[in-house]
């Protein structure tokens, strides 16, 4: 009967010495999200509101993809949208990116596929400029948080515009972007992606004249040639003389031949026209890019072709 009753004494100073005790859960904190903006580089933060890149028209433009305040990463996909009917996409460049010794995984410029495995997203359009990289395998994450260059996206100004916004392509699953499909991934190897937010930019740019092309894409076996007219048009009643030469891209041996006749025109109150002859010979099979540029003093203007050569 003691034993009984020491028994029950035992358990009962066991069980009020454990409700003294306090219990302290460890708090998990929200992860607060990053934001991946565009800018005019050299960037070194993400404005508040959406920034107004200008350029002219026949020129290069580099647009910074910039990351700040974002959880580390090693790998991102993303995609930037424009009218390529004005910044035609050209190219990218990851100098300087927070990513540590990168590899590029997926690269498709205008649609078209540069580098990649298994051929460009759907989500790659004319007017799209998709790059997946991550970091060295090994190379582990960013530092926190995360603020810098991802990539800069290159097009060529090929028309004029008061204002053309710059933004991301939509359609992608997974997204940084929480209840969207924003074409934003940015990864660390967890599971749901690094939340980002996202800011899109403005392009403007002018020009008193206009070239157009037509077709703007010629397929053309190897050997062969073919021809688009090209077209120069006033703007605002600009008359004058515009001298036109073309380039192709890339330049490799044998690379398309591109004349044009005639190599200038004369703008009065109508448009005129001269006609591209791209001739292949020994090209190589592959997509090139024939841009046509047009100059009057200090106005310019131009616009890309896109030539397929086949077998």
């Amino acid at each position: 009967m003691i034993k009984d009753k020491a028994l029950i004494l035992a358990i009962v100073f066991l069980s009020s010495l454990a409700l003294s005790i306090p219990i302290f859960a460890p708090s998990v904190r929200a992860q607060t999200p990053g934001v991946v903006c565009l800018a005019q580089p050299p960037a070194s933060s993400c404005a508040s509101s959406a920034p107004v890149i200008p350029g002219s028209v026949g020129s290069q433009l580099r647009v910074a993809v910039f990351i700040q305040n974002s959880a580390p990463l090693n790998r991102f996909d993303i995609t930037v949208l424009a009218d390529h009917t004005i910044l035609q996409p050209s190219g990218v460049d990851l100098t300087g990116t927070v990513l540590l010794s990168p590899n590029i995984l997926s690269e498709c410029i205008g649609g078209v596929q540069r580098v990649s495995s298994s051929g460009c997203p759907s989500t790659a359009t004319a007017d799209t400029i998709e790059l997946l990289a991550e970091s060295c395998v090994g190379c582990g994450l960013t530092s926190s948080p995360t603020t810098g260059l991802l990539f800069t996206a290159i097009y060529n100004v090929v028309g004029s515009t008061a204002s053309t916004p710059i933004g991301f392509q939509t359609g992608c699953s997974p997204s940084s972007v929480s209840g969207t499909t924003t074409c934003v991934t940015v990864a660390n190897g967890g599971v749901p992606p690094v939340p980002e937010t996202v800011h899109t930019a403005t392009f403007t740019a002018s020009s008193e004249f206009t070239l157009s092309a037509s077709p703007t894409t010629l397929t053309i076996p190897k050997g062969s040639s073919a021809t688009s007219t090209i077209t120069v048009s006033s703007i605002s009643g600009f008359t004058g003389t515009v001298n036109l030469s073309a380039n192709v891209a890339p330049a490799v041996h044998h690379s398309p031949t591109a004349t044009l006749n005639p190599s200038s025109v004369t703008l009065t109150s109508n448009p005129a026209s001269s006609i591209l002859t791209v001739s292949t010979k020994a090209t190589p099979i592959g997509t090139y890019i024939v841009t046509v540029t047009g100059t009057s003093g200090t106005q310019v203007a131009a616009v890309q072709i896109t030539v397929n050569v086949t077998r």
